[in-house]
């Protein structure tokens, strides 16, 4: 299959996320919980892109577990400023 092809199917087929955090927009963090790949081991995969263009990530199967006070048990933590 033609590598461009699979690439224009992808960005026509793919979903906008707007409102991201810096690590979020640069598939660094989960879109979802905010768990930022850098410091925690968790399985993610692609969900579509950032309004930057970046290609974005979600936890897979699903995110850690985080208390309802607040404070992680999973190590998800996101940083940055909403783009």
């Amino acid at each position: 299959m033609n590598p461009d092809t699979v690439t224009e199917a992808f960005t026509e087929t793919c979903a906008t996320f707007t409102g991201l955090t810096a690590h979020q927009a640069d598939g660094l963090a989960c879109v979802v919980c905010g768990a930022d790949y850098l410091v925690v081991r968790v399985a993610h995969r692609p969900v579509g892109r950032s309004v930057t263009g970046g290609q974005v990530f979600a936890c897979a199967p699903a995110c850690p577990p985080v208390t309802p006070g607040g404070a992680d048990i999973g190590g998800a933590t996101a940083g940055g400023d909403a783009l």
